[in-house]
């Protein structure tokens, strides 16, 4: 008796633990970071644009992403692309991704991390 009544203590957080995730879902960044040498990055740039900017606007959950360049090392280049949800992150068809990469030519080899960042807090002033 005692359990069974641990096992479905265990179901039943597990089950509120996950519809609270997606009740509650919060924005998520996607982190890519690239090594694309200076004397390219207009080009990537432009490319990017062209290709992924494009199609992502058109994904639903998709919320925006930045751009940045380190100023350590100026080769590094990091784009943040910030969505709805986790959810709506994953949904985006295997099947584009792997088009949209290829579109991108030599470029999408320059990839070398994709992170995840979920928002705990956001202060603006």
């Amino acid at each position: 008796m005692i359990k069974r009544f641990g096992l479905l203590l265990v179901v039943a957080v597990l089950a509120v633990g996950l519809l609270a995730t997606e009740v509650f879902a919060m924005p998520v960044v996607e982190v890519l970071r690239f090594r694309i040498p200076v004397a390219e990055q207009a080009t990537f740039l432009e490319l990017d644009a062209a290709v992924w900017g494009q199609a992502l606007k058109q994904q639903p959950g998709y919320v925006g992403r930045s751009l940045w360049r380190s100023p350590t090392d100026p080769d590094i280049l990091q784009i943040n692309i910030t969505w709805e949800t986790r959810a709506l992150w994953k949904a985006f068809p295997e099947a584009k991704l792997a088009d949209l990469d290829a579109q991108m030519g030599h470029f999408a080899a320059a990839l070398e991390q994709v992170s995840e960042y979920e928002l705990i807090a956001n202060e603006t002033p």
